[in-house]
């Protein structure tokens, strides 16, 4: 686990941030929601690619990587 801003991480390592009020966490979300696939926790609710815990391996059929629908583009080939 390494303290750091930047989003993606090298395999093997986990970055992360400390922030002393969660609006902070939610701004920031909202400014980088297209370079984040989903969000793992409680009280996010008002955050469209909001997951709770335990449920991120278990996707809905309407739930799409990165919102694509996946069979609409092949149709569409």
């Amino acid at each position: 686990m390494k303290k750091d801003t930047a989003l993606h991480s090298p395999i093997a390592v986990v970055n992360f941030e400390v922030y002393e009020d969660v609006n902070d966490v939610k701004k920031y979300l909202i400014e980088n929601e297209d370079q984040i696939q989903c969000v793992v926790g409680n009280d996010m609710k008002d955050n469209p690619n909001y997951v709770e815990f335990g449920q991120t391996q278990f996707p809905k059929l309407t739930d799409y990587a990165d919102n694509i629908d996946t069979l609409k583009f092949l149709a569409e080939l």
